[in-house]
């Protein structure tokens, strides 16, 4: 993939997150940067639930199992995330622990954000004050 496509596709990943959804290019582009790219073969796993929290992940491709484990041991898929979907929903901004396990499926590839890297970066650019008056 040239370099303005690969561009142009995090972009258009980075903007299925909640978070960036109203930033412009503009604001986005200065996280390119800081953009990694991550793949997995089915089967592996991308972190295990009570890790700490390090990134936020994009499904650029595949399939990942979002589960926990109750307390006899069995597995509780809580959601299946595709293309277009990112993870976790919880601890990028406050931090904590990651609350699943996430699996790949099938062979996967994903986009992450560490979250020690943006944070001022996010706070500070990528919203606009709420309208006063």
């Amino acid at each position: 993939m040239a370099e303005r496509e690969r561009e142009a596709d995090v972009l258009r990943c980075l903007r299925q997150i909640a978070l960036f959804g109203g930033a412009s290019e503009d604001i986005l582009r200065p996280l390119l940067p800081l953009v990694r790219e991550r793949r997995y073969r089915k089967d592996m796993y991308v972190f295990l639930e009570g890790e700490p929290v390090e990134a936020v992940h994009v499904i650029r491709s595949g399939l990942v199992k979002a589960a926990t484990t109750d307390e006899a041991g069995r597995e509780q898929i809580i959601s299946l995330l595709r293309p277009g979907d990112f993870f976790p929903h919880v601890g990028f901004i406050e931090g904590g622990e990651y609350p699943a396990t996430a699996q790949a499926m099938e062979d996967t590839e994903l986009l992450l954000i560490r979250r020690e890297e943006p944070n001022s970066y996010i706070l500070g650019s990528c919203f606009e004050p709420p309208p006063f008056g």
